[in-house]
């Protein structure tokens, strides 16, 4: 399978292969919902995407400071976390992203990386443990090794 995603204008994601709009939204000012299906889905510069099985896709919602997961065969988008920007390590319905860019699945760990962007921060979300944790960074920008929040990211 190939995706491409199209940060334009109408924020489209594409699934190619049998090229079709997954979602897409003309209106971005109302905030993104729980539970809908692709179509009614309003994405805010989803600018990462990533794999995380056949049938979903995780996606950074950069401009709503969401992690959201868009079940291709259910037609169905679900936030897994994030509700506002800002920054709230904790419990999955509480955790906040300040524009979260960059994305990945550990299908062996059962875990989502996230960059956060505008936090200087490399997030962990276990929807096992029902939490997001920072793995590296500050609220400080900067370039320097370390360990945990003593690490600078720009």
């Amino acid at each position: 399978m190939i995706f491409k995603l199209q940060y334009f204008s109408n924020f489209h994601l594409w699934y190619l292969g049998v090229v079709s709009t997954i979602t897409a939204s003309d209106d971005i000012k109302e905030n993104q919902k729980h539970g809908v299906t692709l179509k009614q889905a309003k994405l805010q510069s989803p600018l990462s995407i990533c794999l995380e099985n056949q049938q979903n896709i995780l996606v950074g919602d950069h401009g709503n400071g969401t992690i959201r997961r868009l079940n291709i065969h259910e037609d169905l988008v679900t936030t897994i976390t994030g509700k506002k920007h800002g920054f709230n390590d904790g419990n999955l319905a509480q955790s906040n992203f300040n524009h979260p860019f960059g994305i990945a699945y550990d299908k062996h760990r059962d875990f989502i990386v996230v960059g956060d962007y505008n936090n200087h921060r490399i997030r962990l979300i276990s929807e096992r443990h029902g939490l997001v944790l920072t793995l590296a960074g500050s609220s400080d920008r900067g370039c320097s090794d370390g360990e945990g929040s003593n690490i600078l990211l720009s």
